[in-house]
């Protein structure tokens, strides 16, 4: 079904099998959308390429290699992306819905302290370790672009500027023409 452009995206709307529920944010290549996985029965963020961005075939190609480089990775700390769905105005990027807080909105201005420091610092460096041994460089990485569960689970996200091994991306290349 077409969706129309990302930003007239509306609650209820449907995008394939995937109603939007409710708006959660936007970046700077589009907005992030809470939805209700009808075939799975889940909820997932979508993440919309924006309309400027849409019509821009550099930001569009970003876009798919952010969904290819992070649905390469299989870490515990890093966002699972689940689909990637397009339409003739906008690409869709559809992935687990990450409860908790940005580390930008946790960080007081004192600081965090440094057992949570130590926390979340080691997680990161996992997540880090994993992208990097699949030959994924993240090249954005920042306190809004990693989120905390209450529980403490840091969740690695928008691989958007990701730098991929050209080896890595021949064989991505070479098993999507396959």
């Amino acid at each position: 079904s077409s969706c129309g452009r990302g930003a007239s995206l509306v609650i209820g709307r449907k995008i394939s099998h995937y109603e939007v529920i409710d708006k959660l944010g936007a970046g700077g290549m589009g907005e992030i959308w809470k939805a209700q996985d009808s075939r799975l029965n889940r909820m997932v963020a979508i993440k919309v390429l924006s309309n400027a961005s849409a019509g821009d075939s550099e930001r569009r190609r970003r876009f798919i290699l952010e969904a290819r480089a992070a649905s390469g990775l299989n870490h515990p700390n890093i966002i699972t992306i689940y689909d990637i769905l397009s339409d003739e105005d906008s690409e869709y990027m559809v992935m687990e819905l990450v409860s908790g807080k940005t580390l930008g909105d946790l960080i007081a201005p004192g600081g965090v302290g440094v057992a949570k420091t130590l926390q979340y610092s080691t997680q990161i460096a996992d997540a880090l370790r994993a992208a990097h041994a699949a030959g994924i460089v993240h090249r954005d990485l920042k306190p809004g672009n990693v989120m905390v569960t209450d529980s403490g689970l840091v969740k690695v996200l928008d691989f958007g500027l990701a730098k991929i091994n050209v080896a890595t991306e021949l064989t991505e290349e070479t098993q999507t023409i396959d």
